[in-house]
């Protein structure tokens, strides 16, 4: 069949498009593609939804049984695009993940008996869609496409982080001049004086762009530069413009920055606003790790390796400036981990903006992921990546205990460097050195066992000698997560909408009624200055709960 350009396939209907047609698998490819709507079944890769957020996208699946070099192939119908001058095709591709493979796009105009290459990337790309624009003209006026998705793995035999997707394919009358103002770098909290205004623009227009103006405009006048380029299609340009901003302590500037070239066909991506804030004084910033480990389960298997390198940071003058949350999964077949904390543990796997996909990992104040490396050195540096990010406000955390009942009460006092809107707040209590003698719960599987897999010890415990699993008689577990108030992303109300520079808000949380089981000499209130919009905890601060030890007649 032919199908006339203009075309859009969205993938929206409750069935896998006629126009596209899955080869055939042991002959042309290994498998097929799938239309989903959502996220993928694995954490760590894929989208969260298709473009729109509530529609469907293709993709390919990548769990076992593929291997890396299998591949998955599409083939459309014929297009007729004789009636577009400027003929282009448009899609939107997702290539989230540590085992990304290859997306390639192969055209013909002889019906299928042969094509040529348009289109290929390679490796991950990030966690969103990317728009992917190409020329089609000169190629004729009926063309096919062949979609293909090859699997790959991260350098270490696993293939089930590289789902590769796409939305919106489209073939479509292009621009000749399509200018974008793709991204801004420009901190979100600075220091008074001056700040540059720096970023990136794209060309989507089939036309190669020699000048542009970029303007910026913090409603004090705007300042206009001209910039001689050479930019073809899909080309993009990090820019500095040379006149700065010129601020003062304790204020807010919101800023407008456009580009403009001569007969830009589409002025709806010209301009991104941004939000400035200027600091009155340097709050005193900790870095969070929550720690995704997991103990009792088999699936737990290299999680000394998290235990170890967070008992040695402890033991360096940074733990000053650190706060660790270790959150317990239960993953797999084994004995189930005793101190597993599913809404915690659910949240740091699937949330929107950075989520963990691996025992043991690392998230550093929600803004990356970590792998544990094999000395101390990687851990450290996570740690100096992030310590000298602006930490917002000065936090300072009260507990109370009422050692009767059992009853915990948390407040923070939070001092603003800066003007801000919009931040929660979130309590996480830990306790520390968990521990059971007798129950498999508390029990940790262990790679290390013999030394095949390298030595591994802690100033308490040598894991090369410690069996597999370590008995529960040598595992005392640090920093457990045993509850987070309200939620993972925070209270919206405990703060007001817009905080001001140099004023202090107060915030008690509810009441936490401590277990039984819990060890109320071993706990500490942690509470987090957290970001909405971007998940980001800006600044956290932790105090122990001044309680006696829990008696153990009875338990």
């Amino acid at each position: 069949d032919i199908v006339t350009a203009p075309f859009l396939q969205d993938f929206n209907s409750s069935f896998f498009p006629s126009c596209l047609v899955q080869s055939i698998n042991g002959q042309d490819d290994v498998f097929d593609w799938t239309l989903n709507s959502g996220s993928t079944p694995s954490n760590g890769t894929g989208p969260i939804g298709d473009i729109s957020g509530s529609g469907n996208y293709i993709y390919i699946e990548t769990t076992s049984p593929r291997v890396a070099g299998d591949s998955a192939v599409l083939v459309t119908n014929n297009f007729d695009i004789s009636s577009l001058n400027n003929q282009t095709l448009t899609f939107y591709s997702h290539m989230f993940g540590g085992s990304i493979g290859t997306l390639r796009i192969d055209a013909s105009n002889n019906g299928g008996n042969s094509y040529n290459n348009i289109f290929s990337k390679s490796g991950d790309q990030g966690n969103q869609w990317n728009l992917e624009i190409i020329n089609l003209n000169g190629l004729g006026d009926s063309i096919r496409f062949k979609i293909s998705a090859t699997v790959s793995d991260d350098g270490n035999g696993t293939q089930w982080q590289g789902d590769i997707s796409i939305d919106n394919f489209e073939i479509k009358e292009g621009n000749l001049v399509d200018m974008e103002m793709t991204s801004l770098d420009i901190p979100i909290i600075d220091i008074a004086g001056s700040t540059n205004i720096v970023g990136q623009i794209t060309n989507y227009g089939i036309d190669t762009i020699t000048s542009l103006d970029i303007i910026w405009n913090d409603g004090t006048g705007a300042q206009s530069e001209t910039f001689n380029v050479s930019l073809a299609l899909n080309e993009s340009y990090n820019f500095n413009h040379s006149t700065p901003i010129q601020t003062t302590a304790g204020q807010t500037y919101n800023i407008d920055v456009e580009v403009i070239a001569s007969g830009d066909a589409d002025n709806t991506n010209n301009m991104l606003s941004h939000t400035l804030y200027t600091s009155s004084f340097l709050p005193f910033k900790k870095v969070l790790f929550e720690d995704q480990t997991i103990g009792a389960n088999d699936f737990g298997y290299w999680s000394p390796r998290g235990i170890v390198r967070l008992e040695e940071v402890m033991l360096t003058s940074s733990i000053d400036s650190i706060e660790i949350i270790s959150v317990h999964g239960n993953v797999g077949g084994g004995t189930d981990d005793a101190m597993y904390n599913l809404i915690y543990n659910a949240a740091c796997f699937g949330n929107a903006f950075v989520s963990a996909s691996a025992y043991p990992q690392n998230i550093i104040d929600r803004k990356t992921v970590a792998n544990y490396g094999v000395t101390i050195v990687s851990t450290i540096e996570d740690f100096n990546d992030y310590k000298n990010d602006f930490g917002v406000a000065d936090i300072e955390v009260y507990t109370s205990y009422d050692t009767s009942n059992r009853d915990l009460t948390v407040s923070a006092e939070i001092k603003f460097a800066v003007n801000y809107s919009n931040l929660n707040l979130a309590l996480v209590i830990t306790e520390d050195s968990v521990h059971d003698n007798t129950d498999m719960g508390y029990s940790q599987f262990n790679a290390y066992n013999g030394g095949g897999n390298g030595p591994l010890a802690s100033t308490g415990l040598d894991f090369t000698t410690a069996g597999n699993p370590v008995p529960p008689s040598l595992m005392y577990f640090k920093n457990v997560a045993r509850e987070i108030i309200p939620s993972y992303i925070g209270s919206s109300t405990a703060l007001p909408v817009n905080l001001f520079a140099d004023s202090t808000y107060n915030f008690t949380f509810p009441t936490y009624s401590v277990p039984l089981h819990y060890d109320q000499s071993r706990l500490r209130a942690i509470v987090l200055l957290i970001d909405p919009s971007n998940g980001k905890v800006y600044n956290t601060n932790g105090k122990d709960v001044d309680a006696p030890p829990t008696s153990t007649v009875g338990i």
